[in-house]
């Protein structure tokens, strides 16, 4: 039946088949109660998400602006001449991915091959 097809192609389709696995397990993960910085338990959605908000905006430090940043003639090191070859962009795009997301210039590996 269905799970055969999805056991058989796992290589190919490793998403649909761990989608299906995930479909049937019957614990669930929660979160919560939390506490707040008073030390009252909090059940409520809202009141946890504000709480884990708080809690990693006070642990991830904040970019620094790249305006203030002093550059010092020779300071700087620059790429010289770069050489593409047709073949190796070829190779590496018959070998990606295609169930993966897409990476910073937002072109799905589908597209891609």
């Amino acid at each position: 039946g269905h799970e055969i097809s999805l056991a058989s192609r796992v290589k190919e389709n490793p998403k649909a088949f761990y989608s299906y696995v995930r479909s049937k397990r019957v614990t669930r993960v929660r979160i919560g109660p939390l506490k707040d910085k008073r030390g009252n338990l909090c059940v409520d959605s809202e009141e946890m998400g504000e709480i884990l908000d708080e809690y990693f905006a006070s642990v991830f430090t904040k970019e620094r602006d790249m305006t203030d940043i002093e550059v010092r003639d020779g300071c700087l090191n620059t790429l010289g001449q770069v050489v593409i070859r047709k073949g190796e962009v070829l190779g590496i795009l018959k070998d990606i991915k295609l169930d993966k997301s897409p990476g910073p210039d937002v072109i799905y590996p589908r597209l891609l091959r």
